[in-house]
């Protein structure tokens, strides 16, 4: 099994492709906050839940540039919110544990079926995923295990002989942000952790992790923007705003 830890040669040396992240996301909250489409994804549920009224906006932190260039793309519930370019389409799922998972990319770009969010991607893949493990054990130590020590520990504890931990992709480069936050990129042709990566544009990401603790929010989340180069500053205020969202819902 292979931890963050044991690659923070590779990461020290890389960071330069995550510059972009290092520069905002561990203070993500930004200093301007604007209201921007608010776009309710088809959303496949286990619970017979209606869905909520949405407002048509939503304020978030963003760059003034991107001002009219991007939306925020929610479930039926209001459960978690992806920064994306506007005009996309997406699609959710959302289970009775609380697990949450939405895609957004172009229309017409992958052909699935309703609810299924495992795609297979085009090597032109563009799109930004995100998914929100809150309570789960299982599926959210499962999920960080690759990036964080305290994780692999708790599946190796608790799951040993059951669960494996994915070892980190040959190729992708790691580097830590805050203590609960660990950003990503897997280079143009690296098929890594993101999703989707190793097509023909570089995929950014972010990891979270708590631990579960008997009065402490825990869980983990992971979002991916994967765009062209000239792109980056809209997966740059994704990830950011994908990373507030995280820390409002964890912090007391």
């Amino acid at each position: 099994m292979t931890s963050v830890r044991n690659v923070y040669g590779v990461a020290v040396t890389t960071l330069a492709v995550l510059c972009f992240l290092l520069s905002g996301v561990a203070n993500a909250q930004g200093p301007v906050s604007y209201r921007v489409p608010l776009v309710e994804c088809v959303t496949g549920t286990g619970t017979t839940s209606a869905p909520k009224p949405m407002a048509a906006t939503k304020a978030l932190s963003m760059p003034a540039d991107l001002v009219g260039k991007m939306a925020a793309y929610t479930d039926d519930q209001g459960e978690m919110y992806l920064l994306a370019p506007l005009g996309w389409t997406c699609q959710a799922s959302l289970g009775t544990d609380g697990n949450d998972s939405i895609a957004v990319y172009p229309p017409g770009e992958v052909g699935t079926s309703q609810f299924a969010l495992v795609h297979s991607w085009p090597k032109s893949a563009q799109a930004v995923t995100g998914d929100l493990l809150p309570t789960c054990y299982a599926c959210f130590v499962g999920q960080a295990c690759t990036f964080f020590p305290a994780a692999e520990h708790d599946l190796v504890r608790d799951f040993s002989g059951q669960l494996s931990c994915t070892p980190l992709p040959t190729g992708q480069a790691v580097a830590r942000l805050t203590s609960s936050v660990i950003a990503f990129s897997d280079p143009t042709g690296v098929l890594g952790t993101g999703e989707p990566s190793g097509g023909a544009y570089p995929a950014y990401g972010v990891v979270t992790f708590k631990d579960k603790t008997p009065n402490g929010t825990y869980g983990s989340a992971m979002e991916t923007c994967t765009l062209p180069k000239s792109e980056h500053s809209m997966c740059n205020a994704a990830l950011q705003s994908f990373v507030s969202g995280w820390e409002q819902r964890t912090t007391p």
